[in-house]
């Protein structure tokens, strides 16, 4: 291990508990800058490390945009330090449409503890499907082998892997397709223990192979007759199986009135009114002036198109959204008035 990413690594460690009350830009200071710092990128040259990269007719930025010779090679996107990094995918997808044909070939998506690579997205085969993230690595540096760790920040990350010929590319597409043969074969495993719950005659052959493993002398039919009497020995596994849909049903903020909702929609639209009413002076300049709210606010004299005014503010929010963007808008939101993450509680329905 390098002299530099280990005193990067143990000063993070030392600040565990600081940085879980702390916000992301905390996280880019003790973390990100650090760890970039300690792999041959100059953080202070922004011809190198350029923080908030916009894109053309878009509003959105990128938290960090690592370049070479007057070109991005890598987008990095920083979170609150342990923050659920699943409904936060959308958002790196969206940079990497956004920039269209001047877009990296890596990403990254952290929440200080937990790193996830991916390539860019590549063109859909038909027009119809949307463009995906190629997630190929997850890196926990706080649970880790850190020698691992920071192999593959060398490997991935450093200043010398993402130049031309680097190597950093052709590692991730080897990762990427480790991962979707290891998905292959996971399938072929399951649909092979599938086909044991309901053919007996596999059964048998598996029964009587591990009988004789056993040095268990068996016939056919004490094969035939302890399957009878002991129904089938595998429980079937789907390869994708079928979620029952979970929807909330009550939240409580900063543990005052429980409010009744009844789907996502719902609770987002209740809680915004619960936030307005709580700061009715300054609600409506701060949801209508931050970029990260631009997509769910409007105020206007007539109700925008799929839009619902909340109660009588004159400010309408788009009705629609799916569960995850509705709980990043709730976390978006309580961050921008100062609540902490654990004053919102949601109760979901047990289906």
């Amino acid at each position: 291990m390098t002299t530099a990413f280990q005193e990067a690594f143990e000063k993070i460690i030392k600040q565990k508990q600081i940085l879980k009350s702390a916000d992301e830009r905390a996280v880019e200071l003790a973390v990100l800058l650090p760890l970039l710092s300690s792999i041959d990128w100059d953080t202070t040259n922004l011809s190198e490390v350029y923080p908030q990269e916009g894109f053309h007719d878009s509003k959105d930025k990128v938290d960090y945009a690592l370049q070479i010779d007057n070109r991005v090679r890598v987008y990095i996107e920083a979170k609150k330090w342990q923050k659920d990094l699943d409904p936060e995918e959308k958002q790196l997808l969206r940079y990497f449409i956004a920039a269209g044909k001047n877009k990296p070939r890596l990403g990254v998506l952290t929440n200080g503890s937990e790193w996830r690579f991916y390539l860019a997205p590549l063109k859909p085969k038909r027009k119809k499907d949307e463009p995906k993230l190629r997630r190929f690595l997850v890196l926990d540096i706080v649970n880790g082998k850190l020698n691992e760790v920071e192999s593959y920040f060398w490997k991935l990350l450093s200043r010398k892997s993402i130049l031309p010929g680097g190597g950093a590319i052709s590692e991730g597409r080897k990762l990427w397709e480790k991962h979707l043969e290891d998905k292959a074969l996971m399938d072929q495993l399951t649909k092979a223990w599938n086909r044991l719950a309901v053919n007996a005659n596999d059964q048998e052959e598996v029964l009587s192979f591990l009988a004789e493993k056993r040095d268990i002398e068996v016939e056919e039919e004490h094969v035939r007759r302890f399957i009878k009497a002991n129904g089938f020995l595998y429980k079937t596994v789907d390869v994708a199986p079928k979620r029952k849909r979970q929807l909330p049903t009550t939240f409580t903020l900063a543990n005052e009135e429980t409010v009744e909702v009844h789907s996502w929609p719902s609770l987002k639209e209740k809680f915004c009114e619960s936030m307005y009413k709580r700061h009715p002076d300054i609600f409506a300049d701060v949801v209508l002036n931050d970029q990260k709210f631009m997509d769910w606010f409007q105020k206007s004299d007539k109700k925008p198109k799929r839009f619902k005014e909340l109660g009588d503010s004159g400010i309408f929010i788009k009705e629609k959204g799916s569960k995850d963007s509705i709980k990043t808008l709730c976390s978006d939101l309580l961050d921008a008035f100062d609540y902490p993450e654990k004053s919102l509680t949601i109760h979901i329905n047990q289906p």
